[in-house]
């Protein structure tokens, strides 16, 4: 059976609890050119939401094993790629922390963050932490 990922840009997911004037004001200004690079619009997004009063900053992490990246405000997950996923979204999946097993680990961790920030060096409050070993993190 295959499956078919429904990349749809501008296809918003809010966390429970997201702010409602956040929400509202994402809503009432969709960005003509959307797309589904998450890291592209997360930095607009968030730096619109900032101009505008609002708590937002980047994270980059893993929406479970994939490599992701989306916007806190407040503290609560406002993702604008979403639609990239064949399920909806849960907060229980976006995680800012890896544990790396190997030096290969190690190395593809690099090259997988390195384009974010060669592209977009200007985004500033985006951090990635990993640990290694991963027992670090409590894997063994």
């Amino acid at each position: 059976m295959s499956h078919q990922v429904i990349c749809r840009p501008g296809s918003f997911w809010f966390a429970d609890g997201f702010d409602e004037s956040a929400k509202t004001f994402i809503i009432d200004h969709p960005w003509p050119s959307a797309s589904n690079h998450c890291y592209f619009e997360s930095v607009r997004w968030a730096d619109l939401l900032r101009e505008n009063g609002f708590n937002a900053e980047i994270k980059l992490g893993w929406y479970g094993s994939i490599f992701h990246a989306w916007v806190m405000v407040d503290e609560e997950i406002f993702d604008p790629t979403f639609s990239q996923f064949e399920e909806t979204p849960s907060s229980t999946k976006y995680k800012t922390e890896c544990a790396v097993d190997s030096w290969e680990d190690l190395v593809g961790l690099a090259f997988s963050l390195a384009p974010a920030f060669l592209y977009f060096p200007e985004s500033i409050g985006a951090a990635v932490r990993f640990s290694w070993p991963a027992r670090a993190l409590g894997r063994s």
